[in-house]
């Protein structure tokens, strides 16, 4: 089983190459999904930062001695 998704994780990229040769999306299309990335992207740097906020307080709240 492990094998079969290690094939499977593997063959991956090779699928999306091929996929990127096969199918050429639209501009529209295109233009769409790079927003859409740099969006989530938007989103995932936002999410970091109130990650690093919190650990930021946690650190100082066990440091500061309450």
């Amino acid at each position: 089983m492990i094998k079969f998704l290690l094939y499977c994780a593997a063959a991956l990229p090779v699928l999306a190459f091929v996929r990127s040769l096969m199918f050429k999306r639209s501009r529209a299309l295109r233009q769409a999904s790079d927003d859409f990335n740099r969006q989530v992207g938007y989103l995932a740097l936002a999410m970091l930062g109130v990650a690093g906020l919190a650990l930021i307080y946690y650190i100082y709240q066990q440091f500061a001695g309450r």
